[in-house]
């Protein structure tokens, strides 16, 4: 079985690095303190009144996963930013791109190296998840869409970064530029929604909020479609799906919201990834146009 050497290389040196030890602890961390302070207050407040209230353990299970989320808001632009500048930085890019490797082998490598760096975060902080399985309310499958879309978030915010990287020669402004456009898809769409549909129900007396197509622009964001997920695993999908029908979402892409923002995620990180192509391409070529010039200098 063949495998992309700029991959292979790449997992090689994530393993010889401290870096993921320390997020693996820092993020199991976080994580299982939220989860025992779940259950201890369960315990505790069964103890007290001679019940359960199984509400408790959902809240759990989204409070847990919503974090989880988050913090791969923070972790993935922190890798991902410095996959190709750094190696301008350290000047070893140029060599990197005389190995005969194409430039999108380079870039599919990189990606999925950090990918697995941060899938491997992501799959140590299951045990920790399934404590919301002690008490019902919550099944394993769940579970498992979950890890599933938060592996596709690792490709969408991945894609961002590594495009950040091939465009910059700095890691910090990457690193930055990421950031900057993340909070956009992820955050920017609801506050453009939830703010058009408050400046609507001003012009109508608050009678309504229907905004018509521009509520569609929800779709860009992986963090409706992870609260959509949510509420659809506990049964509150009803709550969003009305909300979007008084924004004036077709009704079509209500009852489809899920797969039909995913699918716009994908093309986004088709763009990204390509344009991240594209750049590294266009350095190789500055590089042999540089090159030939210098020489024709020189033998003049």
């Amino acid at each position: 079985m063949r495998i992309n050497p700029m991959l292979n290389k790449e997992l090689k040196l994530s393993v010889r690095t401290p870096r993921s030890s320390v997020l693996l602890v820092i993020f199991n961390t976080v994580l299982s303190l939220i989860g025992i302070g779940f259950v201890f207050y369960m315990k505790e407040t069964s103890a007290w009144n001679g019940r359960i209230h199984f509400r408790y353990n959902i809240y759990m299970y989204i409070f847990m996963s919503v974090i989880e989320f988050i913090l791969l808001l923070f972790i993935v632009p922190t890798i991902t930013a410095g996959l190709i500048s750094s190696e301008r930085e350290k000047q070893t890019l140029d060599i990197l791109m005389t190995s005969g490797m194409k430039p999108y082998q380079i870039i599919s490598g990189k990606l999925m190296s950090a990918a697995a760096s941060i899938l491997l975060i992501i799959v140590s902080g299951l045990p920790v998840i399934g404590l919301a399985l002690i008490y019902g309310g919550i099944s394993f499958e769940n579970i498992l869409i979950t890890l599933c879309f938060l592996i596709f978030a690792i490709f969408f915010i991945g894609s961002i970064g590594i495009f950040c990287s091939s465009l910059f020669k700095k890691t910090t402004f990457a690193s930055l530029l990421t950031y900057g456009i993340e909070i956009i898809l992820i955050f920017g769409s609801f506050f453009i929604v939830y703010f058009g549909s408050y400046i609507r129900r001003i012009n109508t007396d608050f009678i309504s909020s229907d905004i018509g197509i521009l509520s569609l622009i929800l779709l860009f964001s992986p963090g409706v479609t992870f609260a959509c997920i949510l509420m659809n695993q506990v049964a509150a999908v009803s709550n969003v799906s009305s909300w979007f029908l008084r924004l004036g979402m077709p009704e079509f892409a209500v009852k489809h919201f899920v797969p039909l923002s995913i699918t716009v995620q994908v093309i986004f990180i088709c763009i990204f990834t390509a344009l991240a192509v594209y750049y590294l391409k266009d350095h190789k070529h500055r590089r042999i146009k540089n090159r030939y010039r210098f020489n024709n200098k020189k033998e003049r």
